[in-house]
């Protein structure tokens, strides 16, 4: 082809044809010109087709990752849930020695959070310098801010309820000789007792150990971690179910025909209702827990904006709390739940998850 045109041109120029040749010319160059473009054209065509493949395989098994990982925390936190339940109900007993041994053991055993978030895939994308896994940029901030924010909170706070669980432990291991937990059948030439003898002396050893001061002390701040274990671990696992429905959602927009998600936790799944304004406006006040720590429920062009101050200055931006039942309402940006309490049909209080540990009450 190339010595084709080179023998036009030839032509042209041994005939004196020098207009026609440099007519030719600007043709040649125009027709090049037009063959890069679609060169890189179809170059560029290449690159988004290699790169919807590779985001869409990444999606995928970040999709999978976050199955499993709601999946777990279900299981932590439904075993929690329990766990909370069976101490507060053991520490209003009014006679502690009424308890059984199995309640008392339960009572003085902190819960070992041993999970780990997968993040496999987003460091594989890290590793390899892609920065983005479509073009959609919403859900590409959503998993930056996922993994980048959300995921190392969750680990410092696991990270720092695993110390606490170590000191416990080891104080229940090494320190304390009010109760033994080892099993007599296991150990029989180390023990002089019958299992039956063994355990009545634990269980008034765990009676004395949870009536001392120490004993009580460690209980409580057992009990105030396993809360504060229960609340980071539900926060977390709204926002997995948040950042699994948008990846999936993407994932159905380029393979309508992809396997349908599992059932997921309704109480993170919210799916957003109306309410008559009228409605809305019953929630409008100031919430005190303290006059310094405080909140306002404002109604602004038909919605709830809900402000949160406190003295140590670490304000709360205003956010619109939107209802998914009555008078159980959402942040969306915090996957935050807001709960009203009512007495007689009117509003009360207000709390930040359903433990209820964060009560505000209404002032006016």
């Amino acid at each position: 082809m190339i010595k084709f045109f080179r023998n036009i041109r030839k032509s042209l120029l041994s005939e004196g044809k020098t207009s026609k040749y440099f007519k030719y010319a600007i043709g040649e160059i125009i027709l090049v010109v037009i063959g890069i473009l679609i060169a890189l054209q179809i170059n560029n065509w290449n690159e988004k087709r290699k790169q919807t493949e590779i985001g869409y395989q990444y999606l995928t098994e970040m999709r999978y990752e976050l199955q499993d990982d709601v999946a777990l925390l279900n299981r932590y936190i439904n075993v929690l849930k329990k766990n909370i339940e069976n101490h507060k109900a053991a520490l209003k007993t009014k006679n502690i020695n009424t308890l059984p041994l199995d309640s008392l053991y339960m009572l003085v055993t902190p819960e070992n959070l041993d999970f780990k978030v997968s993040e496999l895939t987003y460091n594989k994308m890290t590793n390899l310098g892609i920065t983005k896994l479509s073009n959609n940029d919403q859900l590409n901030t959503m998993i930056n801010n996922y993994y980048n924010q959300r995921v190392v909170a969750q680990k410092l706070s696991l990270a720092y309820l695993f110390e606490e669980l170590k000191k416990y432990t080891d104080y229940f291991k090494y320190q304390q000789d009010y109760f033994d937990r080892y099993p007599v059948e296991k150990y029989p030439s180390l023990v002089n007792e019958t299992k039956e003898e063994h355990d009545s002396l634990n269980r008034l050893g765990l009676i004395k150990f949870a009536t001392s001061p120490k004993g009580r002390k460690l209980i409580i701040n057992d009990l105030g971690s396993k809360q504060y274990a229960l609340t980071g671990l539900e926060y977390f696992q709204g926002a997995s179910v948040a950042l699994l429905n948008a990846v999936y959602n993407e994932l159905k927009q380029q393979d309508p025909t992809i396997d349908p998600l599992p059932e997921l936790p309704q109480e993170f799944n919210f799916k957003a209702i109306e309410l008559p304004e009228d409605v809305l406006k019953q929630y409008v006040g100031r919430y005190e827990s303290t006059k310094e720590n405080y909140v306002l429920i404002e109604f602004e062009k038909g919605k709830l904006i809900l402000s949160y101050y406190n003295e140590d200055g670490g304000n709360m931006p205003s956010n619109e709390i939107v209802p998914y039942e009555t008078d159980r309402f959402y942040i969306e940006k915090y996957f935050q739940k807001v709960y009203f309490n009512r007495d007689n049909g009117n509003i009360k209080s207000l709390a930040f998850n359903q433990n209820g540990e964060r009560v505000y009450k209404k002032i006016n």
